[in-house]
């Protein structure tokens, strides 16, 4: 009962610094990048919430088995193949979004988006760098999920802050050195990586040990089919509730007026 107590506890810590977070630096962004080019943050953080889906439930799907079997001796090397298949395809679905990203950036910046001081070339190549920022990014939220079927919520939490801190703290003295959006989503994807790669390495860690070799099992994947879909479809009905005023927003209405309503909902929320 007390480490569920300091588990809860964890996790409310873990939210509410990145809630005091957003309320503390984003207007702090907004001042320096300007309002248009601040919009193109609400823009990467539809983008980041859309693409969630496209773990197709596997985060919480690995999370709940995790913490069914990775306590038990004799499911050691189930746990370890069930995290390693699932691992390469979240690191394959974060290529496919930058490179989706990509190829669709000359498009939405030339056709989608309603821009007036910020170029469309500067917001094609911001778009690009918001593929690379998501994507080297995205597996954190996998391994996130593995920490916390791992019960390891302390530690999943301090690494959070620690992120988040470097994440939105971080970035001024590069925006004091370079007041530009291109500047903003390069560290924004530099701590991403690290982020990743940082939580992969703790999941391993914290995984029981095995005399078995891993392996990539497809089987391990399909065996949770079920559970992943149903997960899948909850985030869809959550997306449609989430994001579909700011992805109206960015085409009908100036992108400046997309930065003042990312603002408004990073201090509501």
């Amino acid at each position: 009962m007390a480490a569920l107590r300091v588990n809860i506890i964890a996790n409310y810590i873990g939210q509410a610094w990145l809630a005091v977070m957003g309320i503390i630096f984003m207007p702090m962004y907004m001042n320096l990048l300007g309002v248009e080019a601040f919009g193109l943050v609400g823009v990467m953080l539809s983008f980041q919430a859309i693409f969630q889906l496209f773990d197709f439930g596997i985060g919480g799907t690995v999370n709940r088995e995790l913490s069914r079997y990775a306590h038990k001796a004799d499911s050691a090397a189930h746990s370890r193949d069930l995290v390693r298949s699932s691992e390469i395809f979240i690191w394959g679905i974060a290529a496919f979004i930058a490179l989706t990203l990509w190829s669709v950036s000359s498009f939405i910046a030339h056709h989608w988006l309603n821009l007036e001081s910020v170029s469309s070339s500067q917001a094609a190549t911001a778009i690009t760098l918001m593929g690379v920022a998501i994507a080297l990014l995205w597996p954190s939220t996998f391994y996130t999920n593995c920490l916390s079927g791992l019960e390891k919520q302390p530690q999943m939490n301090i690494a959070q802050i620690i992120f988040t801190t470097l994440r939105y703290g971080g970035v001024l003295p590069v925006l004091w050195y370079s007041a530009t959006i291109e500047a903003f989503l390069s560290w924004y994807a530099l701590i991403g990586v690290l982020q990743s790669l940082v939580t992969g390495f703790m999941v391993w860690h914290y995984l029981p040990n095995s005399q078995k070799k891993v392996r990539f099992k497809i089987q391990t994947l399909k065996t949770t089919k079920k559970f992943s879909g149903g997960l899948f479809v909850i985030g869809v009905l959550a997306l449609g509730v989430s994001q579909i005023d700011r992805i109206f927003l960015t085409s009908l209405r100036p992108l400046e007026e997309m930065g003042y309503y990312t603002l408004a909902l990073s201090v509501a929320a």
